[in-house]
Order: C-alpha cells, then sequence, then structure tokens
C-alpha cells in the first residue's frame, strides 16, 4: 500500500472557521460535499494521494470520487493504486460514496473486483453508493465477487450500480443483485447493464427473486438494453415485484430486447397491485439501428394496456418510449389507441413511436412521430411530425382521438 504524508490546512475567515483545503482536483461543491475529478487536464493527477487527503477531513459527507484515462506524462492507475483508493474511503464521515472509473489500460476486472470491498469502515458507514463501472471489463466472476462484496455493507439505502459492457452476461448481473439480499434498509436501488445476454430462465428468476425480498424499495430502476431478454424471462422479474408493499416509482429500460406486447401488458397490468405506485416509466425502445435484437409491441397490446389502465383508475404518472418498436407506418393507429386514456394527463411528455434514419441531402421525408398530451387537443392527444424540409427540420402535428 502507498504512504503517504497528509497536511491539513485550515484557515480563518471573518473570524469563522474556513473549509479545510482540498487536493488538487478536488472542489467542494456545497457545504459537505466534495467532488475530484482525475482527467488528462489534472495539474497533479494523482488519485491515489487525494483518497488518503480527502479521508482526513472531517467536513465531508458527500464524496464524489471519479478517475478519467490519464495523459502520457501522466502516472497510469494500476490494480494496486485503485485497491489502495478503495482502502482509503475510510472516513467516518462520510456517508455517500459516489464512484466513477473510466476505461483505465492498466485496471482489470479482478482490481475492480477487489477495490469494491472499500474497507470495514465504509461497509458500515455508507448510506448511499453509486459505483459507476460501464465500459470496465468486468466479467461474471469479477461479479460474482462484487456481489459478495456488497452483501457485506450493512447500512446501504441506495444503492447504483452500473455495469455497462460487452463481458457481463445475464448471470453476472444476477450476482450482483443478489448481494444485495439482505438489504433490509434499501430504499432506491438503480441497476445498469448493457449487453448482458440471459440465456436461461436462471438468472432473470434469481434477480426477480432477490428484488421480492427488498421490502423497504421505494423506488428501482432496472436497466438492461440488448440482453436478449424474453417475455418469459422479463416476467419472472416483474411478478416478483408485485411483493413489494411500498414500491412508489419503477422504471424498466429495456431497449432492444425480444419482448413482444404481452410484456408491456403485464407491465402495465401489475400497476393494480402497486398500490402505492405514482411513477411508471418503460422504455421498450430500440437499442441502437441495426442492433441484433428489437422489441416488437403490437397494436392490440396497446390497446389492452390502454383498457387496463382505464380500469385500475391509475392516477399517477407514465412515461413510455416504444421508439422503433412499433410497425413504421402505424404511428396514427397506435396514437387513437393512447388517445382512449381517461386521464391522459398522466402521460409524461412525448411517446417516441418512430424514427428514420434520412441519407444526407435528402429532405421532405419524416423522420420522427410522437404522441403527446396538448391543451389544443381537448379530445384526444396531439400527433407530430417532424419533416426534413433543408438544414433545419420542419414540424407539424394533429390531433388524433379514441379509436
Amino acid at each position: 500500500m502507498m504512504k503517504a504524508a497528509v497536511c491539513l490546512v485550515l484557515t480563518v475567515v471573518g473570524g469563522a472557521l474556513a473549509k479545510p483545503q482540498l487536493p488538487e482536483s478536488c472542489l467542494w461543491t456545497g457545504d459537505r460535499s466534495v467532488d475530484c475529478e482525475f482527467d488528462i487536464y489534472s495539474k497533479n493527477y494523482n488519485p491515489v494521494l487525494a483518497a488518503v487527503e480527502i479521508s482526513r477531513i472531517p467536513q465531508i459527507a458527500n464524496l464524489k470520487f471519479q478517475i478519467n484515462v490519464a495523459s502520457k506524462t501522466q502516472t497510469m492507475v494500476t490494480d494496486d493504486m485503485l485497491v489502495t483508493i478503495g482502502q482509503s474511503f475510510n472516513s467516518t464521515s462520510v456517508t455517500s460514496l459516489t464512484f466513477v472509473l473510466g476505461s483505465l489500460k492498466k485496471i482489470t476486472g479482478e482490481g475492480i473486483a477487489a477495490f469494491s470491498a472499500l474497507n470495514p469502515i465504509a461497509k458500515n458507514t455508507l448510506t448511499f453508493l453509486d459505483f459507476d463501472l460501464q465500459i470496465n471489463p468486468v466479467d461474471d466472476n469479477n461479479a460474482a465477487t462484487i456481489g459478495a462484496n456488497l452483501a457485506k455493507f450493512s447500512n446501504l439505502e441506495s444503492v447504483t450500480i452500473n455495469v455497462k459492457n460487452d463481458y457481463l452476461t445475464g448471470k453476472g448481473l444476477a450476482s450482483i443483485v443478489s448481494g444485495l439480499e439482505g438489504y433490509k434498509k434499501l430504499k432506491s436501488l438503480v441497476i445498469i447493464g448493457a449487453s448482458s445476454e440471459f440465456s436461461s430462465s436462471a438468472a432473470s428468476e434469481s434477480i426477480g427473486e432477490t428484488l421480492a425480498n427488498l421490502k423497504s424499495l421505494r423506488s428501482l430502476h432496472f436497466e438492461c438494453s440488448n440482453c436478449s431478454l424474453t417475455d418469459s424471462y422479463y416476467a419472472s422479474i416483474l411478478e416478483r415485484l408485485t411483493q413489494l408493499p411500498s414500491l412508489n416509482k419503477l422504471s424498466v429500460v429495456l431497449e432492444g430486447n425480444k419482448l413482444e406486447g404481452s410484456a408491456f401488458v403485464s407491465t402495465v397490468s401489475s400497476v393494480a397491485a402497486y398500490r402505492k405506485l405514482a411513477m411508471l416509466s418503460v422504455d421498450f425502445s430500440e437499442y441502437f439501428p441495426g442492433a441484433s435484437g428489437n422489441n416488437t409491441i403490437n397494436l392490440t397490446s396497446v390497446k389492452t394496456a390502454v383498457d387496463t389502465l382505464n380500469k385500475a383508475n391509475y392516477q399517477g404518472q407514465l412515461s413510455l418510449n416504444f421508439e422503433n418498436s412499433i410497425p413504421l407506418n402505424s404511428a396514427e393507429a397506435y396514437a387513437s389507441a393512447f388517445a382512449c386514456l381517461k386521464n391522459r394527463n398522466i402521460l409524461q411528455g412525448a411517446v417516441k413511436l418512430t424514427t428514420t434514419s434520412i441519407p444526407k441531402f435528402r429532405y421532405n421525408e419524416v423522420t420522427e412521430k410522437s404522441v403527446s398530451v396538448d391543451p389544443s387537443c381537448s379530445d384526444g392527444l396531439k400527433l407530430e411530425t417532424d419533416v426534413t424540409g433543408g438544414p433545419e427540420n420542419n414540424h407539424f402535428h394533429k390531433c388524433v382521438t379514441c379509436a
């Protein structure tokens, strides 16, 4: 472990004790909040020393620590250095930690997994933890270690884990989620993955079972784009969420999977089970043009979902995105189906329906269609169309009613 001499500098301003001086690349962003960021522009790219110095400042309660790529003249962070940084986050005053790790050449999945253990003090004092590890080589074996380390934290109320990469499968994502099973105080959870292929129901069932045991959970964001999720795999997660008595906000982002209309219907049907649900956000859009998988939401399922919402008398907020998951020429029919909502004001923002990529210099072609609530359409919804028409897009809309 690297050793460092720490000098805490305090100054007096106007008779009052000023905030302690921070290491270079660190700034006060609030009374007790500090943001440290290391990148090619840092005069002193030394996150190891900064982590040690930060841990000695008791005035800090909220810490964001971000390590980006170093320049050729700076010392690159290694696995051993990363573990030292984690061990140095041992302040008894820091209760909120956000850690962002760029894609660094000398960092491996094993190093990230070892770092995730942090230290015994952090395991007991942290109530908010955010690990942003996307685009890093965390594989299923590393994820199992991360999950085991997470299981040792005792007081977390809010957790965000971002492991978007091309190394992890659904099995690894399930291993990370399983580490949260004993969390009795957890109120907010964000799980973000991408390209984590689900090849069997075992991983999705494991995720669903773990989430069902988080009885204090109020807010859940589950994101797994381009993960080969089918309706049955998704159902094994969703159906278990109805066991959460305090769930107030549910967000699912499942771009570019293999979902069909029944997945949307089952998501909406669960509204009646979530007695306290005030916000439902569903993103079944395309992952990106040309991606291997894509959801297909048929018109019948949308009509069924709207009927379900009407019967449930749902009054919460509803955010939807079906971009390129519906037939290209059927946008108006889908807009009319959404117009059948008894309370159309539950829609938050525009519902994207279709987007078309237009080759350069080809104008007067439709590029996007979306539907939204608008005061000018008192008996229905506004179907807006963007059309290429030169340097800037033209916009026009029409009102659509229930059909």
